[in-house]
């Protein structure tokens, strides 16, 4: 059973989001990227700072346009003007070990492609990709649209969208195995048909989201309800936030709620932290913590150690779980990225024993 629970929350949408970029003064996703709340495509100064803050090897020449979309063979054209483009392939091989089995598996898990055209203050942003997730049990890819919607930007401060997106709450990150992920339902592959208000400034952002579940999609338990987000910079390496989500569908409804932050300590160091109350009806409440710290050695190379501590109900302690871990993130060269890791991971309602789980991810972005 814990395999099989791996092996799903092992599954990664789009992800360019990387929330220690405030160690360089970042602290609002949408400087890099089209959507305010991060992720996806990013615009044409996320592209430049990827190659400057993140590769770490790059052209000595400046003029070069590796690190645009598809190489820059586009950037010429006329189209290069309204057109922003992404995509992603992803897979993973990982080692797992515990009660049950010992198994080494290699997954192809995501292939997409997602693209923004921008044309004045309107914005639209379409994906098409394959959805994976059935096939290391059997089943078949099938053709999913992760994400498409319309965004009009009032101003430098405020823009509202429509369409099927993540509704803003917590960190945005790519490792969604994480307790304050999947586990929750929350963050990519949990994209909803919303309606979102949000105001980005220097300092503040608030973000005000009407949740819609997923129109003519049975399969799978889509909240219904609202999620909103303030969030304050005090300094520009400092972002603290305040979360909220209440959600109905077919399982019941739930609330969660709790304080979320990203730190960069100094032009090397980053942390964040992230910590959900849940309460659900008729069912005592629980939690979930993620922890990370990372350590950036040289450019495009990055240690770090996580932490997860979690619990379905306060009252039962055979719903604990956690995770401790180290791994490396490797940024080569424009487009590239791996991720090596090592967790010890207990959970008991699953198995008594903790187990070892070690994983290499590759992703090639365009």
């Amino acid at each position: 059973m814990s395999s099989v629970l791996s092996l799903f929350l092992l599954w990664s949408a789009s992800a360019h989001a990387f929330p220690e970029m405030i160690r360089s003064g970042y602290v609002n996703c949408v400087s890099c990227h089209i959507s305010p709340g991060g992720g996806g495509v990013l615009n044409e100064y996320g592209r430049s700072i990827v190659r400057e803050k993140l590769a770490m090897w790059k052209s000595p020449n400046d003029e070069n346009k590796e690190h645009e979309y598809l190489y820059g063979a586009i950037a010429n054209a006329s189209i290069a003007k309204y057109l922003r483009g992404g995509g992603d392939v992803r897979a993973v091989y990982f080692l797992q070990d515990d009660a049950n089995a010992k198994q080494a598996r290699t997954i192809l898990m995501q292939s997409d492609a997602e693209f923004a055209v921008v044309v004045d203050k309107v914005t639209a942003v379409g994906s098409l990709g394959a959805d994976l997730s059935n096939t290391s049990f059997g089943g078949d890819a099938e053709f999913i649209s992760r994400n498409h919607y319309l965004m009009y930007q009032y101003d430098d401060t405020w823009r509202v969208r429509a369409g099927r997106f993540v509704p803003t709450f917590g960190i945005l990150t790519p490792d969604h195995a994480v307790l304050t992920k999947d586990p929750l339902r929350l963050g990519e592959n949990h994209e909803a048909d919303a309606i979102e208000i949000s105001a980005v400034g220097e300092q503040w952002s608030v973000f005000a989201t009407g949740m819609l579940g997923r129109f003519g999609d049975g399969k799978r338990a889509y909240d219904s309800g609202f999620s909103g987000q303030v969030g304050f910079a005090p300094t520009e390496r400092l972002r603290i936030t305040g979360n909220v989500w209440y959600g109905e569908n077919g399982v019941g409804k739930r609330w969660l709620y709790g304080p979320s932050a990203v730190w960069g300590i100094s032009e090397q160091w980053f942390a964040s932290t992230e910590i959900d109350f849940i309460h659900r009806a008729n069912m005592t409440g629980g939690y979930a913590s993620t922890q990370k710290v990372s350590f950036e050695a040289t450019n495009g190379l990055w240690i770090y150690a996580l932490q997860e501590l979690g619990r379905a109900s306060f009252s039962t302690p055979d719903t604990e779980q956690t995770t401790v871990g180290l791994g490396l993130q490797i940024f080569p060269r424009s487009h590239f990225e791996f991720n090596v890791a090592y967790e010890y991971k207990v959970d008991k309602s699953l198995q008594a024993d903790g187990y070892d789980f070690v994983y290499l991810m590759s992703h090639f972005y365009l």
